[in-house]
């Protein structure tokens, strides 16, 4: 049976908050100190696992550790892998350059 209804959802569009410029720690370097690590580890543990599963398809298909190993990568996954490390040093290691200045519960202007 067809149904001629336009399908709704009760979505809404996503509005960043200004939690960069808040202090909960009492400390901008401690929160940034925090966030860096807590981005650190949801990456680390992200990539463990899923190293993990690859590792183990790779060896159940004849893919040895010794050709990982020494595996030569081309000039543009060179280029790619770049790029893809830079996103990573900002999502982990960019917290770090925050310039925190307001308490928590301190009224704050929306950035334009």
């Amino acid at each position: 049976m067809a149904n001629d209804q336009t399908d709704k959802t009760h979505t809404a569009a996503f509005i960043k908050s200004d939690v960069d410029d808040v202090v909960m720690l009492g400390n901008p370097m401690t929160d940034n100190l925090v966030t860096s690590m807590q981005a650190m580890g949801a990456e680390v543990w992200a990539l463990w696992r899923r190293v993990r599963v690859m590792e183990k398809l790779l060896a159940e298909r004849g893919i040895t550790q010794a050709m990982i190993e020494t595996y030569v990568p081309g000039e543009a996954d060179t280029a790619d892998w770049q790029k893809e490390r830079d996103a990573f040093i900002v999502r982990t290691i960019g917290p770090l350059s925050r310039q925190g200045h307001l308490k928590v519960g301190a009224e704050w202007q929306k950035k334009s």
